[in-house]
């Protein structure tokens, strides 16, 4: 039985892939933070393995490496998406650090034949109307640096090692699970339970991919035969600004609560401009796409924080 592994299992996008594979009875092991909240697998923990490490930790990571022998690895674990961009330290030691010490083990061990790295679209440059996996990485957040340096390092050992590295970039992933603060779940959680929302611009456009595609193309890129080191964008092909997302949230729920625009800081890398995220790529080479509009994504979100919003104090 294939073994996988998936980092980041405490995570929003980590927690998610964990819950799939569980549904499909495969042999997955976790590895998470020793002091990692469990809160989003609390529901599956009798059915997976749980090894505490921090990524950080090489020793460690090889430890967990060395017992579990995975032959998938979805690499899942990000920091900074929550933190002042300032702290930049972490980010480094946790995404780029932690990267390091994972391929580094997976390739000593000698039994990974597929790793899905998941980065991001913040490695882009913001400012860029059109973007592709040719554009050139010009992040404009501390976040954003450190997944591209992740990148560089999944491509080094991809090209210097042949190891079997696709890297994925999916633009903004909303869907359960996701950190309350983040820009769909407050709006759900502000209609659901009829309390002002605060928010910052109207303007910024962003491209919003359901967590569900987002998965069907992470399981895509171990099923397929990529070649190593090949990037894949993943995203809904269509942008959304602010305000038309918290307007249809407002539409599928029936409620429309005050919103508080400015009240919120504004994020300098968050741009009106239209862009284009191509994902050309990934529906020729991977035969995905996407199978959510926006609005059917927000419809089964909005489903899901209707029957577990306790869960979110």
């Amino acid at each position: 039985m294939t073994k996988i592994l998936v980092t980041g299992a405490t995570g929003f996008v980590g927690a998610n892939l964990v819950h799939r594979l569980v549904a499909k009875k495969a042999d997955v092991y976790c590895m998470v933070r020793p002091k990692s909240d469990m809160w989003r697998l609390k529901g599956v923990l009798g059915r997976l393995a749980v090894h505490k490490a921090d990524l950080a930790d090489a020793r460690a990571v090889k430890r967990v490496v060395r017992n579990v022998r995975p032959d998938v690895v979805y690499h899942a674990a990000a920091h900074g998406l929550f933190l002042k961009q300032e702290e930049a330290e972490q980010m480094a030691a946790s995404n780029v650090l932690g990267t390091v010490n994972l391929l580094e083990a997976l390739h000593h061990t000698g039994t990974v034949r597929r790793i899905v790295n998941i980065g991001s679209f913040a490695e882009y440059n913001p400012d860029e109307l059109y973007i592709s996996e040719n554009s050139p990485l010009c992040p404009s957040n501390a976040y954003g640096a450190s997944k591209a340096s992740q990148s560089f390092f999944a491509q080094y050992y991809a090209r210097c090692y042949k190891m079997p590295i696709v890297i994925m970039r999916p633009t903004l992933i909303y869907g359960p699970y996701e950190e309350a603060r983040r820009l769909v779940p407050a709006s759900i959680l502000a209609q659901l339970r009829v309390v002002p929302l605060k928010l910052s611009s109207p303007k910024p456009r962003k491209d919003f991919l359901f967590i569900e595609d987002a998965l069907d193309a992470f399981e895509l890129a171990v099923r397929r035969d990529i070649a190593p080191g090949e990037i894949f964008n993943i995203g809904l092909g269509k942008e959304y600004s602010i305000q038309e997302v918290v307007s249809a949230i407002q539409h599928c729920t029936k409620v429309s609560v005050p919103l508080q625009w400015g009240l919120l800081e504004g994020r300098p890398w968050d741009s009106p401009q239209k862009h284009t995220y191509d994902i050309s790529k990934a529906k020729r080479l991977l035969g995905w796409r996407p199978s959510h509009t926006l609005e059917d994504g927000l419809l089964k979100t909005i489903r899901w924080f209707k029957k577990y919003h306790a869960l979110y104090p």
